[in-house]
């Protein structure tokens, strides 16, 4: 069984919002092309409580739980049957990762419900590529699933100028398959 996993595609992350990337708005059209090749869709979105942690040295205030900038973007369609993954609601730690908080110590029900639907191959693509994309990826490959990166369906925040381009090559070492969306339809 084949799953998409979308990352974090919020307000709060395109252009505009309070940790906006640049041109991530580019990638909402071929997400919701791509959607209807997958068995299960699957969506994340960064839910923090007003005072989280990171947000005193780390990050601006952004994907605040039930504000605007947590909505996911009005152009994104969301299938009527997609899962939704809330994280990074713990108050005193982040959580990257669609599948863990960052010190490992909570995780959400993702991975239950992809061993509940016999999942064992997931294509992921979001915001952002540095982050919480990469950090998904990571976690996929640990946990034994063929874990694809749709690239040209990611942006990264790039803190640092190669940012994108170091995630992506840390991802493909680890073992991640590094795909475009064009080859998605080749395959079907």
């Amino acid at each position: 069984m084949n799953t998409l996993l979308v990352v974090d595609v919020q307000n709060d992350f395109l252009p505009g919002g309070q940790l906006g990337i640049n041109n991530a708005d580019s990638i909402i059209e071929k997400i919701n092309e791509i959607t209807k090749l997958f068995d299960y869709c699957i969506f994340t979105k960064d839910w923090h409580p007003a005072n989280h942690s990171s947000f005193i040295n780390i990050w601006p205030k952004h994907c605040i739980q039930y504000s605007s900038g947590a909505e996911f973007s009005k152009n994104l369609i969301v299938p009527k049957d997609a899962i939704i993954i809330y994280k990074g609601m713990d108050n005193v730690i982040d959580s990257y990762s669609a599948f863990f908080d960052n010190d490992k110590t909570s995780e959400t029900p993702l991975n239950s419900i992809l061993l509940s639907k016999k999942v064992d191959t997931i294509y992921i693509c979001g915001l952002a590529t540095d982050y919480c994309v990469k950090y998904s990826v990571m976690d996929a490959l640990s946990l034994g699933y063929k874990t694809y990166v749709i690239a040209d369906l990611t942006r990264a925040v790039n803190v640092c100028p190669n940012d994108y381009e170091t995630a992506i090559e840390e991802m493909k070492n680890a073992g991640a398959i590094i795909v475009t969306s064009d080859d998605l339809k080749l395959n079907k």
